[in-house]
């Protein structure tokens, strides 16, 4: 028998992929708290809260009613229908363990985002079986980048996303494999569900981008006993999908979401059109492809005689047993992982429902699958150097610059938004900001309302997006009020029923906390507090967004107190 000891060392790929991880599990779960819930989380954060205090999706908690723009979260039963019903679900589940604060709003979602590094690690090994280090350096540039780590460590949708669309790929490959199982069909299309009631648009890219690829790659193989599965689980999506949307009251009603968005400048093609170019061109602009990398990809596709070494040519004539398809050859499972990146940010410049006019880049947040894609693109370029003659004394520093920063983006590279820099050690500063938070602005009003507030005063605070982070942090023990106006579809008698002044003009808040140049009435309200931090949360999780120091103080955040 042969010692423990001695498998681990035979096996030093599993040990150096099972270190990739831990670090990333250290760097994705460590210090969870380090900063205040920001405008995305803050809404399912209260909906998770709502759900353990209430057993549903409702809008009223008992003491206050949860909203964001004039009530377009929640229909006129005061239900949270404007989001998709799973991102509460990990926010919930960690509130009624860890407690209503920001390791609880986070940590299952951290999880989801762990277990989806594992499940790229097995799709790997699935269609890169001989090439162990091309496998090495793909989970490496995933697990470790910043970008990813970052929007793990959010209490939203991002990390589900990356999860449930890599179980739903994972699983359908297997099944269309020489040993697929029913079961395999199931899970996957389970997982397509429940990406889609993660959130609509990713999950129906997802799907519409899987579809479109197997009939691609593997329409001819198909048996007719997998045709007929496939077809039945893809009205089974289909079916659930659009139950649900109809029993949540999203489609088949009256009644104005959030979510719909009007795009006046542009007809519904140009829109779509310029919105599926900005997704193409934010892989280069976000620093997710990097150009020379993106440049360098092109050729390997158009001109495979200059980018495939003597070396690839011998590994890729291996053949493994236990996949009978073409997936052991690496040129050839390269490009169709890059049409399916392809073709996700294809159909998600299609489904987008947001409008292009006035937005001059595609929003990170809905592009997150295309991260493991990315990193595996880039993972080729630097397998390709390291089998050239010599090649290990170029590939390794060119790896490492690619893992810790942005440098190889240059010069196509959108710069931060508020610094305006443009290449940035991103893993080493994102190793200092989680071990030494900065704080910001939020902190500041939290502290002072906890010291300073009364139990059940009422407070007012705009704009709307940090009302909800408010809420979140003070729901049990301050009123939220004046929230609504008349064009509200929130019906007012409903409301006064339930004793909350959410009117404007129902009555003068004891605090109103402003971040902006809205001033209440001098004679009313007195300035008690004014934050001499940035005046927006700086540690939202898009590098194009995040900054890893605080800022110079900018725009205004003050807390007024009424004066009788």
């Amino acid at each position: 028998m042969i010692p423990l000891h001695r498998n681990l060392l035979a096996n030093r790929e599993s040990l150096v992929a099972a270190f990739i991880f831990a670090i990333a599990a250290y760097l994705i779960l460590f210090n969870l708290g380090y900063a205040p819930l920001w405008h995305d989380e803050s809404p399912l954060a209260v909906t998770g809260k709502n759900i353990v205090l209430t057993g549903g999706y409702n809008g009223w908690d008992g003491r206050n009613v949860f909203m964001t723009l004039n009530g377009a979260s929640i229909n006129s039963n005061l239900k949270l229908v404007s989001y998709p019903p799973w991102q509460a679900i990990p926010s919930a589940l960690g509130i009624a363990i860890f407690g209503a604060n920001e390791v609880g709003v986070r940590f299952f979602h951290a999880l989801l985002g762990l277990f989806s590094i594992l499940i790229f690690w097995q799709l790997l090994r699935l269609d890169f079986a001989p090439q162990k280090r091309l496998r090495l350096l793909a989970l490496t540039l995933f697990a470790l980048s910043a970008q990813t780590i970052l929007f793990m460590r959010i209490g939203r949708y991002a990390a589900d996303a990356i999860f449930f669309t890599l179980l739903a790929f994972y699983c359908y490959r297997l099944y269309i494999g020489a040993n697929g199982k029913l079961w395999h069909l199931v899970v996957a299309t389970l997982a397509v569900v429940l990406g889609f009631l993660n959130h609509y648009a990713i999950g129906s890219s997802i799907a519409m981008a899987i579809g479109i690829w197997h009939l691609l790659y593997y329409a001819r193989e198909t048996s007719r006993r997998q045709w007929i599965e496939i077809l039945g689980a893809s009205l089974a999506v289909v079916a659930l999908c659009i139950t649900y949307l109809f029993v949540a009251g999203i489609i088949g009603t009256s009644e104005k979401l959030e979510f719909t968005h009007v795009d006046y400048e542009y007809s519904w093609f140009q829109r779509h059109v310029i919105l599926i170019f900005y997704n193409f061109r934010e892989m280069l602009h976000f620093g997710w492809l990097p150009l020379w990398v993106a440049v360098w990809f092109f050729c390997y596709l158009v001109f495979p005689v200059f980018t495939v070494s003597k070396k690839d040519k011998k590994i890729n004539t291996k053949i493994t047993k236990k996949n009978n398809h073409s997936s052991n050859n690496e040129r050839a499972a390269i490009i169709r992982w890059s049409v399916l990146l392809a073709l996700f940010l294809f159909f998600s410049g299609l489904v987008a429902v947001r409008p292009a006019a006035g937005h001059e880049l595609a929003d990170s947040r809905y592009l997150v699958p295309a991260l493991p894609l990315c990193a595996l693109i880039i993972a080729t370029f630097v397998n390709w150097l390291w089998r050239q003659r010599g090649g290990v004394f170029y590939a390794v520093p060119i790896f490492l610059s690619l893992l810790v920063s942005n440098a190889l983006s240059f010069p196509y590279l959108y710069p931060n938004l508020f610094t305006q820099e443009k290449i940035r050690f991103l893993l080493p500063q994102l190793i200092g900001e989680i071990h030494r938070p900065y704080i910001i602005y939020l902190n500041d009003l939290i502290d002072y309302l906890n010291t300073h507030a009364e139990q059940d005063d009422t407070i007012f605070v705009s704009p709307w997006q940090d009302y909800s982070i408010m809420q979140f942090y003070f729901s049990e023990k301050l009123i939220f009020c004046c929230a609504l106006n008349e064009q509200s579809g929130i019906p007012k008698e409903k409301i006064h029923e339930l004793g909350v002044p959410l009117f404007e003009g129902d009555i003068k808040p004891v605090w109103q906390v402003v971040i902006g140049e809205r001033k209440p009435n001098a004679n009313e309200y007195k300035l008690v507090f004014q934050s001499e931090k940035y005046s927006y949360p700086t540690q939202r999780p898009e590098l194009e967004f995040h900054t890893f120091r605080p800022l110079p103080k900018k725009g205004s955040v003050y807390i007024y107190r009424r004066r009788y």
